[in-house]
């Protein structure tokens, strides 16, 4: 679709918004992770802190179900696949599209066994594309990437202010001209942009891609496990890269 300039929109349901979706609280904070799982002290950057408190953050949750429940052409899902190994996530979200399957894929296609693969292929079609806005943290350089892409700034901590960030946010992107591409990077509430926006303008693609171009834009390693697969083997590396092999997290499962 993109090689034809076909517009469409892709948004991403993983283990943050099932947790949001399921109203379940949710910190990834200076101390570590918190959420239905219990706690792990893994302790991720500090443009990666969020918290989603259900019984504040009420509006941000239902924003996120609208989304999860839209259908229509062009608009694809994201959902957990088979390695993910959550089968109750997935059929939540498949229920959330009326029982079917029509437009969802996986979350996962731009990361994991896919990683090198969208960067080898996808992401370097899009390098050489101009007309290119990228939602993401403040801290973010898109024109390292290209020098015409521009930015459209993520603060720190949006969701305690993503009514004023969604609304501000699309006033700029229906200013956009027809043929652009969005580049979402921005939580949960790439989700609810990708939503809001394709109810207003059919003739922009929106790509909610998550954290798989941070380092090609300047930022911090997230210290995502599949972040690993570009770097090469060192003693300083292996360790890390190691384990993400041993986990089995290299393989895809439909």
């Amino acid at each position: 679709m993109l090689h034809d300039q076909e517009p469409f929109t892709f948004i991403r349901f993983s283990d943050g918004e099932l947790e949001i979706l399921r109203g379940s609280r949710l910190e990834l904070g200076e101390k570590g992770v918190s959420w239905s799982k219990g706690q792990s002290k893994f302790v991720y950057p500090t443009y990666d802190h969020k918290t989603f408190n259900p019984d504040v953050d009420l509006d941000l949750k239902l924003a996120l179900v609208e989304a999860a429940h839209y259908l229509a052409p062009n608009f694809f899902k994201g959902i957990p696949a088979a390695h993910n190994e959550n089968l109750e996530d997935k059929r939540l979200l498949v229920e959330m599209n009326n029982g079917t399957e029509e437009n969802l894929t996986y979350s996962d296609l731009f990361v994991n066994a896919n990683y090198k693969r969208f960067l080898n292929g996808m992401f370097a079609s899009l390098a050489t594309i101009d007309r290119v806005t990228l939602i993401g943290n403040y801290r973010s350089t898109p024109k390292l990437v290209n020098s015409t892409w521009n930015l459209l700034p993520v603060p720190d901590h949006v969701f305690q202010r993503f009514e004023h960030f969604v609304s501000h946010t699309i006033r700029s992107l229906l200013a956009l001209p027809e043929g652009s591409i969005v580049l979402s990077s921005a939580s949960s509430i790439s989700n609810i942009l990708g939503h809001k926006l394709h109810l207003l303008k059919h003739d922009l693609t929106f790509i909610d891609v998550g954290t798989s171009i941070h380092a090609q834009v300047g930022m911090q390693d997230s210290l995502r496990g599949y972040q690993s697969q570009t770097l090469p083997w060192s003693r300083k590396s292996f360790k890390r890269k190691a384990l993400y092999y041993a986990m089995g997290n290299h393989q895809f499962k439909w």
